[in-house]
């Protein structure tokens, strides 16, 4: 599979797009999927980390094109995209249809569904925004913000576009799920000096740091405080914070291009920071967050994480007022009882697992179901027996050959079951059986097996998501399943897709979960 990022970065847009883009790119490959950056070479891109990481780059020039002019652009889309509407479709369809991408994500404020529909050539599009103010022509919608709702994007989105809201889905790179535990333990801590991180995006290109170091130096809270700041490589003031904090009164550090962003925000009592990407990593990781609006769209998610006790909202830093919010703040989160109530409340808004829900739902929609036929009983017939797999099922025994194929020859097209095998490209690498559960009821037991060619690599989930698709699609609304309590593996990847235990049975332990179709938005599981 050969998916395209269509994303920026730059000194005025940031760089989160691409930085959260990347996280997701990290876990579709590690399924197996290639990606490729389609991305405009502007000032402060990241290009460079990109490259650092193993992708490929299409680069878009920045020089106007003749017959490409301004025309009647919108201020934003010029001020975003560095060129014309007419030369970024151009430019960015040109290469899509060269490289010739199985899906492309989107993630870009100035793109939208006219961009899609000149661009894409009826590829499937993934669209991940934070906004909710433009209309996408897309197969999947993401938005990862905290109190955002699907129906923010009725008549935005195509009716049967999957839709995935909420912070279950946001993008955190492995270590901050993996630095979890040990940061929310943390949280028990009653470290003095309070350890403080100033975090406000990877350019800052107002300066915002310096201005909020100077609010510290000028309050009382000198003795009380140890601060680290964190900034870009790229960020035009870097500089000028360095040399600020040699004349600050308490003890303060700088630090750029962090490779290991969990190791250092679990060693962090309070963060003062911008409500952008970064405030899920510090939820996951339990650090209360003070957050300060850089952008327009920051303040959905900074009111929604303030009135839930995730966070203190304290306005924007363009507005009068958020100087003595922030010390008043300051003030009251230095008490350990207070950090560790708002620690607890955001940690359980993200649990880290995002990214890899994201990845199985894109490679769900590119999987192949299709309805077995008698050619698949030997793959089917070796990957209920491989390892010694038969212990697991209800049955507790091998089945010779002959009678798996006399059985497969009377199950296909019997009615109320569904046998399914699962494509990725070419190749067979999944079953799926569907059994109902009565005639009239839309239930049904799932059971699922995977070719031994794919273990270890991620696929599992996406599978049984596409047999979920499929079961949605033909209007069941509920399934279950029974898994064999040694079967860890299995018990584990169902609950990743939402299943939750209902009971037992002897040996066997049942989960059951409702099913919506995919015009319906999906709120996440707990596990991987």
């Amino acid at each position: 599979m050969h998916i395209a990022f269509r994303c920026d970065a730059s000194l005025e847009i940031g760089s989160g797009h691409v930085i959260r883009c990347l996280t997701l790119a990290n876990a579709l490959r590690e399924r197996g999927v290639r990606c490729t950056f389609i991305t405009r070479n502007q000032p402060g891109n990241i290009s460079p980390r990109i490259e650092e990481q193993g992708h490929s780059i299409e680069a878009l020039s920045l020089e106007p094109e003749v017959g490409l002019g301004v025309g009647q652009e919108m201020a934003k889309d010029i001020r975003w995209l560095g060129v014309s509407s007419q030369q970024e479709a151009k430019q960015s369809r040109d290469v899509i249809e060269r490289i010739n991408p199985d899906m492309i994500i989107v993630d870009h404020y100035a793109l939208d569904y006219e961009w899609h529909q000149r661009t894409c050539g009826g590829r499937p599009v993934m669209s991940i925004d934070d906004l909710a103010d433009r209309r996408h022509d897309c197969t999947i919608l993401l938005d990862q913000n905290f109190g955002r709702n699907a129906r923010d994007y009725d008549g935005l989105v195509p009716t049967k576009a999957l839709k995935l809201i909420g912070p279950d889905y946001a993008l955190l790179r492995p270590e901050f799920q993996k630095a979890r535990a040990a940061s929310v333990a943390h949280r028990n801590s009653n470290s003095r000096p309070l350890q403080v991180l100033i975090s406000m995006g990877g350019t800052d290109s107002d300066n915002s740091t310096g201005r909020i170091l100077g609010v510290l130096s000028r309050s009382d809270l000198s003795n009380q405080i140890a601060v680290t700041v964190v900034m870009g490589a790229t960020t035009p003031h870097l500089a000028a914070v360095r040399q600020q904090v040699t004349q600050l009164p308490f003890r303060t550090k700088v630090v750029s291009n962090v490779e290991d962003m969990a190791a250092l925000l679990k060693d962090m009592d309070l963060a003062i920071g911008a409500a952008g990407g970064s405030v899920w990593e510090r939820c996951c990781l339990g650090v209360p967050s003070l957050l300060l609006n850089i952008a327009d769209n920051q303040r959905p998610a900074a009111q929604a994480l303030d009135e839930a006790g995730a966070a203190v909202a304290l306005g924007d830093i363009e507005v009068v007022g958020w100087e003595d919010r922030l010390v008043v703040a300051l003030r009251r989160y230095s008490r350990p009882e207070e950090l560790r109530r708002m620690s607890g409340v955001a940690a359980e808004l993200v649990d880290g697992y995002g990214a890899s829900r994201v990845a199985s739902e894109v490679i769900a929609r590119l999987l192949v179901v299709r309805e077995v036929v008698e050619s698949d009983s030997r793959d089917i017939w070796e990957w209920r027996h491989e390892g010694g797999a038969a212990r697991f099922y209800l049955s507790g025994k091998e089945t010779p050959y002959e009678e798996h194929l006399a059985w497969l020859r009377g199950a296909i097209g019997a009615p109320g079951r569904f046998l399914l095998m699962v494509e990725k490209g070419a190749e067979s690498i999944g079953h799926i059986r569907l059994d109902l559960n009565g005639k009239e009821v839309r239930e049904a037991t799932v059971s699922i097996s995977i070719s031994p060619r794919i273990r270890g690599k991620r696929l599992a989930q996406a599978i049984l998501i596409a047999g979920m698709n499929f079961a949605a699609d033909r209007g069941f609304t509920k399934l279950n399943a029974a898994v064999h309590s040694d079967n860890v593996a299995s018990h584990r990847l169902f609950l990743s897709c939402g299943f939750c235990e209902a009971g037992h049975d002897q040996d066997f332990i049942l989960l059951a979960k409702k099913i919506v179709r995919t015009d319906v938005a999906i709120n996440g599981a707990n596990g991987e």
